[in-house]
């Protein structure tokens, strides 16, 4: 899900910063997603922050809530449900609001990997 949503769009993907709030994935371990994501080569260019839209207002890093994020961009989930073999959510990658993704996308776990299905509700602005 995190690959999809950073491949689609990918002039969202400026500046240094690739911030994700793991708090809503759904996941038991959200640190572990986190971690799995430092390790990964693709996004080595970036400094990566496991942190909330709220606590980016806090640093300084974003204006406010409403206004855009000039240093990076940030992944948020939503609405996660997970079973042992599927995992449904909603998905976005923020940058402004004229510069946002959302998607609602599923994963279904078959022959020992995670595949993507269907994206659904996809918009972009």
């Amino acid at each position: 899900m995190v690959d999809w949503l950073y491949q689609t769009d990918p002039g969202l993907n400026g500046g240094h910063i690739f911030a994700i709030d793991t708090t809503q994935t759904g996941l038991p371990d959200p640190d572990s997603l986190f971690n799995a994501l430092k390790a990964d080569p693709r996004y080595a260019q970036h400094e990566l922050m496991n942190t909330t839209r709220d606590k980016l207002v806090e640093a300084g890093l974003i204006k406010d809530i409403g206004s855009g994020f000039p240093d990076g961009f940030l992944i948020e989930f939503s609405n996660a449900s997970i079973t042992p073999d599927t995992v449904t959510a909603g998905a976005s990658k923020w940058v402004s609001g004229l510069g946002a993704i959302y998607a609602t996308l599923t994963a279904q776990w078959s022959d020992g990997a995670w595949l993507l299905g269907d994206v659904e509700d996809f918009a972009i602005a």
